[in-house]
């Protein structure tokens, strides 16, 4: 265990944590909601520094992200823990859980990263892996000063001065946005979507960090066409280029809601295209999963599940010369 950052000490030995939204005040042997944040003794610590559930090498498109280093992978971990409480999670064995690890400090993850020649560098992934914040920035710090890339995925419940701490030392992020609607994040997830929003608008800000999203379409859920496309335009306002992944979804964990349709994947990408220049679908085989030039229609990258093809060796497209926004360095 570790002294917590962001949080201060109350009373009889309590303290309030404030590393994200929820802001929970934890008593004396007690964890936070998120389960990886406990009191010791009127301490803050971060019970899952150093806890690793989950590690492997993983193609940079499974992330997703399908405009930074195509075609290379990227050493992935994660630990336990998150401050969301999705009904639907892919994750919840280690989300909603602590589940068993190994413990690695973050030298030896960083010297085991070492180890894979193919990999642009470290992504803190799998459960929500900013819960786990001290370890992710020593991580970070460690890896970017070796000379590699870091990338976080995210739910973006955060608060502010974290968030941008955390940004700092991060080169990509996926952030998955779960809905454009408060009701869906109080009723699934058993949280509140204005931190997130906030989260998605510092983050689109700061050009020099590479960013993808990601929504996980859910009909009659959070499929409504007129929140979807409002939710591209906010995007769009700030960074057009942006990509968005529609992601289907398949009953996982305590949601048992029917698989979603291919149509009403195919309808949401034609929603928010109306916005977006850069839309992919995920978990879905049909379809072109390719990006073209927006110029000319050139493949620039072909994807075949992840078998990928790169035919880009700079920062224009190799038919017209025109600029595109694949990260390459």
């Amino acid at each position: 265990m570790k002294e917590a950052l962001f949080y201060v000490k109350r009373e009889a030995s309590s303290v309030q944590c404030q590393l994200c939204p929820r802001g929970c005040v934890i008593e004396p042997g007690c964890s936070g909601d998120c389960l990886a944040r406990k009191n010791e003794g009127g301490t803050l610590t971060s019970a899952s520094y150093g806890q690793i559930t989950s590690f492997g090498v993983d193609p940079i498109e499974k992330k997703p992200l399908y405009h930074f280093h195509p075609g290379r992978d990227i050493v992935s971990f994660g630990s336990f823990g998150c401050n969301l409480h999705c009904l639907n999670c892919q994750n919840y064995r280690i989300s909603q859980f602590v589940a068993p690890s190994v413990s690695l400090s973050p030298e030896q993850l960083l010297a085991r990263a070492l180890e894979e020649p193919r990999s642009i560098g470290i992504a803190a992934t799998y459960n929500e892996p900013t819960v786990n914040f001290e370890y992710v920035l020593e991580v970070f710090k460690l890896n970017r000063a070796a000379g590699f890339k870091n990338v976080l995925v995210t739910n973006g419940y955060l608060n502010p001065k974290p968030w941008e701490a955390l940004l700092d030392w991060t080169d990509a992020v996926n952030l998955d946005v779960k809905a454009n609607d408060p009701r869906f994040y109080e009723t699934v997830c058993r949280a509140t979507l204005a931190p997130v929003l906030r989260s998605l608008d510092a983050l689109l800000e700061r050009q020099e960090v590479h960013t993808e999203l990601t929504w996980l379409l859910i009909e009659g859920q959070n499929d409504d066409p007129v929140k979807l496309s409002a939710f591209a335009k906010r995007v769009a306002d700030i960074r057009p280029e942006t990509p968005l992944h529609i992601s289907r979804y398949y009953p996982n964990y305590l949601m048992n809601h029917p698989e979603t349709k291919k149509e009403a994947l195919f309808s949401a990408r034609d929603t928010a295209n109306q916005h977006l220049s850069y839309v992919y679908i995920g978990n879905l085989s049909e379809g072109d999963h390719g990006t073209r030039c927006t110029n000319c229609g050139e493949i620039l990258v072909q994807r075949f599940g992840y078998e990928i093809s790169v035919s880009i060796k700079d920062q224009h497209c190799p038919k017209c010369g025109a600029l595109h926004p694949i990260r390459m360095d």
